[in-house]
């Protein structure tokens, strides 16, 4: 009986204490170039610059997945484009590599759950993925966080686009998906 008031206890105070994050407070100090959504279709966008130094930026855009049965739309999948700097560069530089496997570390911990131990993993794999400079696709798993990636280029100007796409199983705000994002 001790132990199973004891484990009752546990799941209701991780589930507690798990509150939902804004999706913009993932993005300190970056300006905002757009953002927008529709909630019938349960789809939003936008895009952030970053300035790397005084006269370098780097974009980051994302489309979301939202479900929006609940008060507050929250975030079902995203999937960030970014782009190497400049035409026919099909990797990105050590600057905006490192912002990304930052920023995609924290996406999967405070939307989709991912537990702090795999982010030397996730990082390292964003890593890999970013300065490999052949077309590909990948997906893997870092604990339930499913991570797929695509790197694409334009048939005309010859820019490469890099595609990642965040999920996983279960509804946001659920016990076993209690760390969850909401787009405000």
């Amino acid at each position: 009986m001790k132990r199973t008031l004891m484990t009752l206890l546990l799941v209701a105070t991780s589930f507690a204490g798990a509150a939902a994050t804004p999706f913009d407070r993932l993005f300190p100090s970056v300006r905002v170039i757009t953002r927008a959504g529709d909630f019938r279709a349960g789809e939003a966008y936008g895009a952030y610059q970053y300035r790397l130094t005084p006269s370098t930026t780097f974009d980051v855009s994302y489309q979301l997945r939202l479900t929006t049965a609940q008060q507050v739309a929250r975030i079902q999948t995203v999937t960030f484009s970014v782009l190497p700097q400049g035409p026919d560069v099909s990797a990105l530089k050590a600057a905006p590599r490192r912002v990304t496997a930052q920023l995609f570390a924290t996406v999967a911990q405070q939307c989709f759950g991912m537990r702090s131990e795999r982010v030397p993993a996730l990082q390292a794999w964003v890593q890999r993925t970013a300065t490999s400079g052949d077309m590909a696709s990948n997906s893997v798993q870092f604990g339930p966080v499913k991570l797929a990636f695509e790197r694409t280029q334009s048939s005309g100007a010859g820019y490469y686009d890099l595609s990642y796409t965040f999920g996983r199983d279960g509804s946001p705000g659920s016990a076993s998906w209690a760390a969850y994002c909401t787009f405000f």
